[in-house]
């Protein structure tokens, strides 16, 4: 048995114990299991026969439970959670009433479903802003330790010259991995300034090999979505962190100049711009795919189930552009929800993000208004992050994968936990504002102006 898995089993039983005095110990325990899985790496060998992902949710489960925490907004109404549930509901009445076969659509189904449990689970488990630090750093630190592994112990392998088979079950291929990395980069420069000390130490240490992870894809949709990332967080920092978030760009653009020595990393993303005679056949066949997707979806308005492009009816329509294959995705995650969960669930998969990206911007902009620079600052990059996976997901067929729920969940931990910071510092204001002028008018009765 490896040192290294002594000490991944030494976490996980530590992190099974702290869940049930604070949940968000829970969510890191999910997280070491998915991001850690041991089938994917050298060291878990002799535990791969152990489904650790599936304990880690259960334990996370139990000690949500156990504390007692609202799963629900009861001051408001709570929309994310409703527009979850209703995505659920419509994946629920798609697989078992329309989908061909209900075995080839169970697994994007029942991953549909764990989807919004673990979103209920990281909302409810962020209980204050501690919590949402360490929500937070737990992807810091899983992103630099695929990239040191990457860098320092040769993991994964390079397919075409591309970064392929490593890191999560559900980021194994060199697009996958590029949309969850160009997703939660954003999130390093605005952690830098909430974080204490030690937490900073990390994510200096880990942001390069994070950055070179993105490269190494070289995902054409993924380096657009980060490169458009920029300017979104720029441009929605609040107006005293601006000038922040202006060198966190600089410098995150700095970092990726002196990483990106392969030629061919910039060759490659300059073809998504090409024109039709320049461009390489592996983005003139994505034209295709897109096509045969919509026409499947005019023809199966309501969904096919999960899969329901790639293995069920995917095949005849490319046929007919002359691409003939037995299995093949779509090459676009917005254009995939469709043919799986129809228009319908497409439109409520596309309402929850718009909501959730204008709920950060609401709050971002609370914090900034009250003196909050910095925890504004966090809105501005899940902004960011946001519109890196829905450009991702144009490119690629990742808006299914799971990332995509976290970052909601995130927004949804990030409103409720400092809408009381808001709430408390608008109050101060009132209070300081009015007092000079209650205290010249009442001044024989102080104690109206301190009641």
């Amino acid at each position: 048995m490896s040192l290294t898995l002594v000490v991944w089993l030494a976490a996980f039983a530590l992190f099974a114990v702290m869940a049930f005095a604070k949940p968000i110990w829970g969510i890191a325990l999910y997280f070491l299991s998915y991001f850690g899985d041991p089938a994917t790496w050298w060291w878990g060998v002799p535990i791969v026969s152990v489904r650790w992902n599936l304990i880690a949710g259960l334990i996370a489960l139990t000690a949500v439970l156990v504390r007692g925490q609202p799963w629900f907004d009861r001051h408001r109404t709570d929309w994310l959670s409703i527009l979850m549930l209703a995505i659920a509901a419509n994946a629920t009445f798609v697989h078992f009433a329309l989908a061909p076969n209900l075995t080839v659509s169970a697994t994007a189904y029942e991953l549909l479903i764990k989807f919004v449990l673990l979103f209920f689970l990281m909302k409810t488990a962020v209980t204050d802003r501690s919590d949402f630090i360490v929500l937070i750093m737990i992807f810091l630190i899983a992103l630099g330790h695929i990239g040191y592994e990457v860098k320092v112990n040769d993991a994964g392998t390079l397919v075409a010259g591309r970064l392929e088979n490593v890191g999560p079950p559900a980021a194994r291929t060199s697009n996958q991995l590029g949309s969850l990395f160009a997703s939660l980069l954003p999130l390093f420069g605005a952690a830098l300034f909430c974080a204490n000390r030690w937490q900073k130490m990390i994510i200096l240490c880990a942001a390069p090999f994070a950055v070179n992870i993105l490269l190494m894809t070289k995902s054409r949709g993924a380096l657009l979505a980060a490169l458009l990332a920029a300017p979104v967080f720029l441009s929605l920092a609040p107006p005293r962190a601006r000038r922040v978030a202006f060198w966190v760009v600089v410098l995150g653009g700095i970092c990726t100049v002196g990483l990106m020595r392969d030629e061919s990393i910039a060759n490659r993303f300059l073809t998504t711009f090409a024109g039709e005679e320049e461009r390489d056949n592996s983005a003139a066949s994505r034209l295709d795919y897109w096509k045969a997707g919509l026409r499947m979806v005019n023809d199966h308005p309501f969904g096919a189930g999960g899969d329901g492009f790639s293995d069920a009816y995917g095949m005849k329509y490319l046929a007919s552009l002359g691409h003939h294959y037995a299995q093949r995705s779509v090459h676009s995650g917005l254009i995939n929800e469709a043919c799986q969960w129809g228009v319908q669930g497409f439109l409520l998969r596309v309402t929850l993000v718009v909501y959730a990206a204008l709920l950060a911007l609401r709050r971002s902009r609370q914090l900034s208004r009250t003196g909050q620079s910095n925890d504004a600052l966090l809105g501005a990059a899940l902004l960011s992050g946001i519109a890196a996976f829905c450009v991702s997901s144009v490119f690629g067929d990742v808006f299914d994968n799971e990332w995509g729920y976290w970052l909601v969940a995130m927004v949804a931990a990030y409103d409720r936990v400092f809408s009381n910071v808001t709430d408390q510092s608008a109050m101060l204001y009132q209070i300081v504002s009015i007092q000079p002028q209650q205290t010249n008018v009442e001044s024989e009765r102080p104690d109206v102006v301190f009641a």
